[in-house]
């Protein structure tokens, strides 16, 4: 994985902006993979291979990518469901399961009112395919029709139409296939003590620190271009230490 520079991440700041959450998650990996020499089939395949990672790999790399910029703590901002105080949450990316990537299990059988389904585990691919869709029922069709197929029943069974009871079944079943796709936050307000819950999506958090990041380093471009003749190129390829150096010695 090669670490994220400067440009990348005002790259993938500009991109990601007109970006949906899954696609732009991968937006994001795809610029920590080798540069391709001018191989368009390598390109396609390095992509192809992303969108076949699972949810839970995905998540393992973009943590990852976040702890290379911004190291291992996280500082999460959260509101009560009982009181509606503001929370600060600071857990530690270590202990979120989300540092050594495992392969998802499966393919999983499982029989629901007579019919047998095969499973999968849900892919980072999938869900760019999920969020394309107009709401939130057609979106869980796209996953189901690509994640679950009936094998033993009635033909044409489709599993999203089944009842509440085995749509969670199978909601369990696609969980347990990729339990580091479901991360999720517990903490107990300090004031109210109502406990919170929270899953932890890593490419939306990630994302919110790099949308952040890019206007201070573009500001730290602008203030050193009024001072030294160097160009934006020239300043992004500087390591961070050195451009505040610079920054402090030009009083900025």
């Amino acid at each position: 994985m090669r670490a994220l520079n400067a440009e990348d991440i005002l790259v993938l700041w500009e991109e990601g902006a007109t970006l949906r959450p899954a696609a732009r998650a991968l937006a994001i990996l795809s610029r920590t993979l080798p540069v391709p020499q001018n191989r368009p089939q390598e390109d396609r395949e390095q992509g192809g291979k992303l969108a076949g990672l699972s949810v839970g790999q995905r998540d393992v790399r973009l943590t990852a990518v976040r702890r290379s910029l911004f190291g291992d703590r996280l500082e999460i901002r959260a509101d009560c469901p009982g009181c509606g105080m503001a929370m600060m949450l600071s857990p530690d990316a270590r202990d979120l399961d989300l540092v050594e990537e495992r392969p998802p299990g499966g393919p999983a059988e499982l029989t629901l009112d007579g019919v047998g389904l095969r499973l999968r585990a849900v892919t980072a691919g999938d869900m760019v395919a999920a969020e394309a869709a107009p709401d939130a029922e057609a979106a869980r069709r796209v996953l189901l029709g690509r994640c679950v197929s009936v094998v033993d029943g009635a033909a044409g069974t489709d599993p999203a139409s089944f009842a509440p009871g085995m749509q969670a079944a199978i909601d369990q079943a696609l969980e347990a296939l990729d339990p580091q796709a479901s991360i999720v936050l517990t903490a107990d307000c300090p004031d109210c003590r109502a406990p919170w819950r929270a899953p932890f999506d890593a490419g939306s958090f990630l994302w919110q620190e790099l949308a952040q990041l890019a206007p201070r380093l573009l500001t730290e471009v602008a203030q050193l271009a009024l001072r030294y003749p160097w160009s934006e190129r020239e300043i992004l390829a500087m390591p961070a230490a050195r451009r505040r150096f610079y920054l402090e010695a030009a009083g900025g």
